[in-house]
């Protein structure tokens, strides 16, 4: 069984186990065969971030179409695209931006998900960031950078958790739901390879973090880690 297949075994939302994926394009006559049968649904020509559908809720995910509605949110879903240097980090960041829409938090605090590691790719600035996708996003991206000025890259790591910890509300639960989804991925990583010893140390890593934050009392997405599964997106 695949990743993709694993990651999509119940829906998002409802936990029906009723998912079938999402194809976009020009359909052909198979495609428009099997989107009859209930195999797959139709997503349009126009590609979106949504990979998954539920047969019984009628729910669409990663970072749903009403998600989308928000300006904000599309132009930061643009840069994004324009930021990352490849597909992987792109879903990375779209399911976290999806965590924090889930949650319950605003558009720029959805925004900021997508763009949560832009201002390291040397594609964008802040001032970038503002203009787009708001003052109040750029804020939150800036918050969740590493300090460059910091040579050791452990040391970097310290003063983020340190500094993102002082702050509280709105950067933390950006960072936990950044954690969340890199905790998920090194997981099913760990699960389709031989699991090697920078994994280990990476997953360790990350479970470390994991228990700090919800010391701290952060959102309630962090406590589906008891069984990671029951809330994949």
């Amino acid at each position: 069984m695949s990743a993709e297949t694993e990651i999509a075994s119940r829906c998002s939302r409802c936990g029906s186990p009723a998912v079938i994926p999402i194809v976009y394009g020009l359909p052909g006559g198979a495609l428009i065969d099997a989107a009859g049968r209930g195999e797959i649904v139709l997503g349009g020509c126009i590609v979106g971030p949504q990979k998954w559908a539920c047969l019984e809720c009628a729910y669409w995910w990663p970072l749903p179409p009403e998600a989308l509605e928000s300006p904000i949110v599309c132009n930061a879903l643009y840069l994004a695209h324009r930021a990352y240097r490849d597909q992987e980090q792109v879903e990375h960041a779209i399911e976290v931006a999806h965590e924090l829409f889930e949650g319950g938090y605003e558009p720029f605090v959805v925004a900021a998900g997508l763009l949560h590691e832009a201002l390291g790719s040397g594609v964008l600035s802040a001032d970038q960031i503002a203009d787009e996708a708001g003052a109040p996003a750029a804020d939150l991206v800036e918050a969740m950078t590493e300090r460059a000025e910091i040579c050791e890259r452990d040391r970097r790591g310290v003063e983020l958790r340190a500094r993102l910890a002082r702050m509280g509300g709105r950067p933390l639960a950006l960072y936990a739901a950044d954690r969340l989804c890199t905790l998920r991925r090194a997981e099913r990583k760990g699960s389709d390879q031989h699991q090697t010893g920078a994994l280990a140390a990476e997953l360790w890593n990350l479970e470390r973090d994991i228990r700090m934050l919800t010391q701290l009392g952060m959102p309630p997405f962090l406590f589906a880690l008891d069984d990671p599964a029951d809330s994949a997106s």
